[in-house]
């Protein structure tokens, strides 16, 4: 017991010295506080001063805090809310569920795997001095380049130099002056390592979150509003149909925080002078604060080098929070297609729109209102199949659970494009609910 507690001195969740409880399932030594929340879960919880026989003691030191921090904490990013940081009791119980239950910080990522290079060689750099138009040359030295900016003739600061540690962008000389002149205490190593981080957050899918929160300005009344995160904006519209926002905040001048509202947490965005509250469920509130930390974050590290991919403007009144109940998913493909009437039997043309949580339908392509059975949601069992229905031409069938709808394409083409993508999206589904069989497995 003595050694397990000299290799567990701080609690798995939260760091607090005060350990006093452990988790028999996952092998972790906790503080009361965390304890208490694990106990909610129905995760079996002893009390560090009870009797241990020997097996569990043999099983507790063959886990352990750091062990199963490593496996289940992969990929915890520095932006996520933690009880080390928050002490809010809806913190931890939402950070303790998505851990040990939900396991979402111990899925791999797929990351590109980046060489290393040799910084003393593979430079280029666009020569705007030498002839009349600019060229680009190499590769040369780092030497070379080194003694060219030293000698301000031909590369100055605001010169474009280009290196495979860069990634694919043109750099500015001033920008890359620790790989070009390393200090004596840096060696290439550290400088690799610099630059393959910054290589994995352009990397980073850029958050665009559309959806309905609670809202409070300043010293105004709480009131419903449709909160949309689009490019580097924070923009707050009367509802999701509206065209003109009530207020823009912009995220290069914004501070985040959590701030405690009782049963919950609510999201405090400080930005020109204007301070914002926003709630929701703590799953909702902490996926809307999550992507504006991200946002904030590639933003600030990132500067100019951050490129933005812009959003479909025509999903602007979709909700894609993936934990509201509002959430219809990601545009896969759209088109007309032609489904029976619910009084008679007449085929008539709607707008349908795959996502990937589903097939909604509306009048036309430029309708937004959705009615609620205007839709079918895809589930991992979800199937679907082509009609041999000679008299209307070139239906199939979507089966999801207890719905069962056929609808028709213009042609063979339309219909072999429609079918291919409903099979590629349930299998997408049928692919996450295994892993998350696999991860509760495990």
């Amino acid at each position: 017991m003595e050694e397990l507690l000299n290799n567990n001195q701080y609690c798995a969740d939260c760091d607090s010295e005060k350990i006093e409880g452990v988790n028999m399932q996952f092998g972790v030594l906790v503080c009361k506080a965390c304890a208490k929340t694990h106990s909610q879960f129905n995760m079996p919880i002893r009390r560090l001063h009870e009797p241990f026989l020997g097996e569990e003691i043999t099983f507790l030191l063959s886990r352990g805090n750091k062990k199963v921090n490593d496996s289940l904490l992969i990929n915890l990013d520095p932006w996520i809310a933690t009880p080390k940081i928050f002490k809010f009791e809806s913190v931890r119980y939402w950070y303790i569920e998505s851990k040990y239950i939900q396991m979402i910080f111990a899925r791999e990522r797929r990351e590109k795997k980046r060489p290393t290079y040799d910084l003393n060689k593979y430079w280029f750099y666009i020569d705007e001095v030498s002839k009349r138009f600019p060229i680009t040359r190499g590769p040369v030295t780092r030497w070379e380049i080194r003694k060219m900016v030293n000698d301000a003739e031909v590369l100055f600061l605001e010169s474009y130099i280009w290196h495979p540690i860069l990634g694919h962008k043109w750099c500015h000389v001033e920008k890359t002056l620790d790989a070009i002149n390393p200090s004596s205490e840096q060696d290439d190593i550290v400088t690799q390592e610099k630059y393959q981080k910054m290589l994995i957050l352009l990397d980073k899918r850029y958050p665009h979150l559309k959806g309905t929160v609670e809202v409070v300005v300043g010293k105004s009344k709480p009131q419903k509003k449709w909160l949309v995160l689009y490019m580097k904006k924070l923009l707050i519209f009367p509802s999701s149909n509206s065209s003109h926002f009530d207020l823009e905040l912009h995220l290069d001048s914004t501070s985040l925080d959590l701030v405690d509202s009782g049963n919950s947490v609510m999201i405090s965005v400080i930005s020109e002078g204007i301070k914002l509250l926003i709630s929701a469920n703590i799953w909702e509130v902490m996926e809307w604060y999550h992507s504006l930390s991200l946002a904030v974050y590639l933003i600030r590290n990132l500067e100019d080098d951050l490129v933005i991919k812009e959003p479909d403007l025509s999903e602007m009144h979709v909700c894609n929070v993936t934990t509201s109940r509002d959430y219809m998913g990601d545009k896969v493909m759209e088109g007309q297609l032609k489904k029976e009437g619910a009084i008679f039997k007449s085929l008539n043309p709607k707008w349908f729109i795959l996502r990937t949580q589903g097939l909604y339908w509306y009048a036309s392509k430029n309708d937004k209102a959705l009615r609620e059975k205007d839709a079918i949601r895809l589930f991992y069992d979800s199937s679907v199949e082509e009609e041999s229905d000679a008299k209307n031409g070139f239906g199939f069938i979507l089966i999801s659970r207890v719905t069962k709808i056929t609808l028709w394409a213009e042609n063979e083409e339309q219909r072999s494009k429609w079918v291919y993508y409903l099979k590629e999206t349930i299998e997408h589904l049928k692919t996450l609910h295994e892993g998350v069989c696999l991860l509760s497995m495990t």
